[in-house]
Parts: C-alpha cells; structure tokens; sequence
C-alpha cells in the first residue's frame, strides 16, 4: 500500500512540474492532491526535527513573499516533501533542487532573476532520495 502512495505522490509530483514549466502555474486541486498524499504516507518525526522543519518553512515563506523570489506553488511542494521526509532526506532533497536549478540556469546562462520553475527540481530531488532510500541507486 505504501509503494502505491508513493507513486501516486510521484505522479503528482510529475504532474505539478509539467504545469509549472508548461504554463507557469501550479493548480490549486492538484496541490489539495500532493498534501493529502503527503499525509496519507506521512513520516513519523521527533520534535527537533518538527521544530527545525516548520522553521526552515516560515523563513522560505517569508524569504518567498518579501522578495517574490517563489512561485505560489513552490512552498505547498516543498512543505509536501517534509512530510514525506525524515528531516536530514528533506535537507538533502532540497539541497539538491537547489544545485540542479543552479546547473540548469549556468547551462543555459540565465540571469539570476529570471524566472525558473523550481517544481521541477524540487520533484527530481525528492525522486533521487527516494531511490536512495529504497537502494535502488547508490546501495
């Protein structure tokens, strides 16, 4: 059951980053979708680890809306993948997304304040530490 649910969360993930590279915009009923995924396969976490997630979310979210450097659908996603994470997973998760959207805008030499769908790399993130825990890539 878990493995349907997470590919499910996978297929959602897919489906959210089309839409954001497509059309530049994330919908509403698909995000309703990944968060309610993300809690049906939901990690069990200590405290800390509550603590220092839901704070690295409120300085993204307060980052995001000061500087408008986020899209509407980028903090739901990365939120999404807290849940499905132990904390260090999620860490890495979105350190990689990061690495891979700067990759992808020095190939493409693009400026640093142009636009850039980051669902994208933020699925591709969660994807490769996903593989990671199952060990079907780097065991």
């Amino acid at each position: 059951m878990n493995l349907i649910l997470d590919c499910l969360l996978c297929l959602t993930l897919m489906k959210l980053s089309w839409d954001d590279v497509r059309f530049h915009r994330v919908y509403l009923t698909d995000l309703t979708g990944l968060c309610v995924l993300a809690l049906m396969t939901m990690k069990p976490k200590a405290l800390e680890e509550w603590t220092v997630m839901v704070s690295l979310i409120m300085g993204l979210a307060l980052i995001a809306h000061l500087k408008k450097a986020m899209g509407s659908g980028d903090l739901p996603v990365i939120l999404s993948m807290g849940l499905t994470m132990r904390l260090l997973e999620w860490l890495n998760a979105l350190s990689l997304a990061a690495i891979l959207a700067l990759l992808v805008m020095m190939i493409k030499k693009k400026a640093i304040h142009e636009e850039l769908p980051f669902v994208p790399y933020l699925s591709c993130g969660w994807l490769v530490i996903y593989l990671i825990r199952l060990r079907l890539i780097f065991s």
